[in-house]
C-alpha cells in the first residue's frame, strides 16, 4: 500500500488523471463517427462561441458608449410649448409665415440652405426640430396627434398668422395632422416627398434583432461612421446633387448626423425598428384635411412614400416636380425647393381668398 502525507494531493492528482482519460476516450468516439457528424459538430462549436463573444462585445461597447441624451443646439433658438423645449431656426423677418417640419431621423439641419433663399423671397421661415430627433427636448416622439399639436402650439406661441406648414417625408403625417386638426390656425400644407402613410416595406430587420444588443451597438458605429453615412446621403440626394461631395459634403454630413448620436434619437429609432410602424395618417384622415394643400415632390425620388397615392388622397392638388432631385430635395435644389413653397404658397391663398369672395 502507498502511503501519503498529504491525501488532498493526491485526490487532485487522480482528478486530473482520469479528466485526461475521459477527454481521451471522447476524442477515440469523435474519431469513429463519420466526417460529416465532426465537421457539424465542429461548426456548431464555432458558432457558439462566436456567438458568445459577440453577444459579450456588443453588450461592453454599449455600456461604455453610453451617449448623452440630448446635445446642444450650436445654433438656432429654443422656446417653451407645454413640456417641451422646442429647438428651432429662424430666417427672415415680417411677412406670410412658413414653418418646415423635417422628416424620420432629420433636423432643422436639412433646411440650412432652402430655409434663407424661401426667407429671400418675403417669408418668415422656421424650421422646428420635431421630438425623438434634432434638438427639441421631451414631447412624445411616437404620437401623431401631439406632434401635431406641438406644431400648433409652437405657431401659436409664437404668433404666427396662419402659417404655411412644409413637411418633408415624415415630417409630411405631421404637417398634414396640422391641418387636420387645427384648420382655424393654418394656412395650407405643403406634402415634401411624403405620403404621410406609413411603412408600406416588408418588415428588413427580425423583431429579435430589433430587440437585441447588436441593433444599438450597429446605430451607434453607424450614426458615428462620417464615410457611410456621406455614402447614403449622396445616394438619395438625386442624380445632379453636389451637396455631399467631398470635404464640404463631409462637414455637412456631420452637421447633418451629430443629433442622431443623444440617447433620446437612438430611443425612437429603437422603438421604431421594434414596432416597425412611423409616424402617420390613414388615407381616410388625409382625405378629411380641410385646409389647401399642394405636393413638392423629387423626379428621382423612391423612398418617399407613392406620389399617385398622394395625389388621390389630397384630391390632386397643385403639384411642383423637381428635375434630378432625390428624397433630399431642398438639399439637392434648395433655389428650386424655395421656388416651389414659394409658387405653391401664392396659388394656395389667392385660391382661398377666391374661394372666400365666392362665398361671401
Amino acid at each position: 500500500m502507498r502511503l501519503s502525507l498529504n491525501p488532498a494531493i493526491d485526490r487532485l492528482r487522480d482528478f486530473r488523471t482520469s479528466r485526461k482519460e475521459r477527454r481521451a476516450r471522447k476524442r477515440e468516439r469523435i474519431k469513429t463517427r463519420s466526417r460529416p457528424y465532426r465537421v457539424l459538430r465542429g461548426t456548431g462549436v464555432f458558432l457558439l462561441r462566436s456567438f458568445v463573444a459577440v453577444t459579450a462585445a456588443s453588450l461592453i461597447f454599449n455600456a461604455v458608449s453610453q451617449p448623452p441624451e440630448y446635445l446642444e443646439a450650436t445654433t438656432g433658438h429654443t422656446v417653451k410649448v407645454g413640456s417641451a423645449d422646442v429647438h428651432y431656426e429662424k430666417w427672415g423677418g415680417t411677412g406670410q409665415a412658413v414653418v418646415l417640419l423635417p422628416g424620420f431621423a432629420g433636423s432643422s439641419v436639412a433646411y440650412d440652405y432652402a430655409g434663407p433663399k424661401l426667407a429671400a423671397k418675403g417669408y418668415a421661415v422656421y424650421a422646428v426640430d420635431l421630438p425623438g430627433f434634432g434638438y427639441t427636448r421631451g414631447g412624445d416622439a411616437r404620437d401623431i396627434r401631439r406632434q401635431a399639436d406641438l406644431v400648433a402650439g409652437f405657431s401659436k406661441k409664437m404668433g404666427l398668422d396662419r402659417p404655411i406648414v412644409v413637411g418633408h417625408s415624415m415630417g409630411a403625417s405631421v404637417a398634414g395632422g396640422v391641418g387636420l386638426w387645427h384648420p382655424q390656425s393654418t394656412g395650407g400644407v405643403i406634402f415634401a416627398d411624403g405620403d404621410g402613410l406609413d411603412i408600406q416595406v416588408p418588415r428588413r430587420i427580425p423583431r429579435w434583432m430589433a430587440k437585441s444588443p447588436y441593433l444599438t451597438s450597429l446605430y451607434r458605429i453607424g450614426s458615428r461612421w462620417t464615410w457611410l453615412d456621406q455614402k447614403i446621403f449622396k445616394r438619395s440626394c438625386g442624380s445632379t446633387c453636389t451637396m455631399f461631395d467631398g470635404e464640404k459634403g463631409k462637414g455637412f454630413t456631420k452637421r447633418i448626423t451629430r443629433p442622431l448620436t443623444s440617447r433620446s434619437a437612438e430611443r425612437t429609432i429603437s422603438d421604431t425598428m421594434k414596432e416597425f410602424t412611423i409616424l402617420h395618417l390613414t388615407p381616410k384622415q388625409i382625405q378629411s384635411i380641410s385646409v389647401p394643400s399642394s405636393i413638392i415632390w423629387g423626379s428621382e425620388d423612391v423612398s418617399g412614400g407613392y406620389l399617385v397615392r398622394t395625389r388621390q388622397n389630397l384630391g390632386n392638388p397643385p403639384e411642383r416636380i423637381i428635375r434630378g432631385a432625390g428624397h433630399q430635395v431642398m438639399l439637392s435644389h434648395p433655389d428650386e425647393f424655395a421656388s416651389s413653397v414659394d409658387s405653391l404658397t401664392r396659388q394656395m391663398l389667392e385660391n382661398k381668398r377666391a374661394a372666400q369672395h365666392s362665398r361671401g
